[in-house]
């Protein structure tokens, strides 16, 4: 069967190479567009285990800040344990300097 003269036309202009001036890229851009799917593929692949990696660094985080908040608190109570006989003086000292500070402020309050 011959080809119509359209269908000629069509394959001489399809055959035709464009001068280096011209040159768009897309054939390289076809001929390595398997290549790239599969490079797509593996940074996809990247990216996730980026991810996982810097989700683990968080969680590790946050359980180091955990368990630091819990060490801090066990040794502020065995502080407190320890020198019970030492807070009380201490807070019984500090009474009459917050009863003059409570007082400085109230006046200052009631002058404005």
């Amino acid at each position: 069967m011959e080809k119509s003269n359209e269908a000629q036309t069509y394959t001489a202009i399809a055959n035709v190479s464009l001068p280096a001036e011209f040159d768009t890229g897309i054939e390289d851009a076809r001929c390595k567009s398997h290549g790239k799917k599969k490079e797509v593929g593996n940074m996809a692949e990247e990216v996730k285990k980026e991810e996982s990696k810097v989700e683990v660094k968080k969680i590790m985080a946050t359980l180091f800040k955990v368990l630091l908040g819990i060490v801090f608190l066990a040794l502020g109570v065995l502080a407190i344990i320890r020198w019970w006989m030492h807070l009380k003086v201490v807070v019984l000292g500090c009474i009459g300097l917050f009863l003059i500070l409570a007082g400085l402020i109230s006046l200052a309050i009631a002058k404005e």
